[in-house]
């Protein structure tokens, strides 16, 4: 009967992670600071943050934001790209004002269309 009830519980967990979405924007602030990257007309900062919130029962992520650097602040510390698991090091540069490169990923910061949220990617 113990055995039946945690394997029910299991299941249970593993149907409701794959159901439950992580909104980037619920990321914002959090993780430990790395490096900063400015785009070349000087308007934007991108960040990168890693975060490790389960020790050794989960791995680390990746966090990169984007914050204004201009007095119209349209972004601040808004994560446009989240990557589960960490790996060892992380690409990022500046494409041109508006497009940033993140591990061969194209990001537009003007079209959430195309930040990267691992939950979402079709290559789980």
């Amino acid at each position: 009967m113990a055995t039946i009830t945690i394997t029910a519980l299991i299941s249970l967990f593993f149907i409701l992670d794959s159901f439950m979405q992580t909104k980037l924007w619920e990321l914002n602030g959090s993780g430990n600071f790395q490096k900063s990257y400015v785009s070349p007309d000087g308007n934007y900062r991108a960040d990168s943050f890693l975060i490790n919130k389960g020790g050794a029962t989960v791995g680390h992520q990746y966090r990169v934001s984007v914050t204004s650097l201009t007095e119209k602040k349209e972004f601040h510390d808004d994560t446009i790209y989240w990557l589960y698991p960490a790996i060892d090091e992380i690409s990022i540069g500046w494409k041109d004002n508006n497009e940033i490169i993140i591990n061969k990923r194209t990001i537009n910061i003007n079209e959430p269309d195309t930040y990267y949220n691992w939950k979402l990617d079709g290559n789980l």
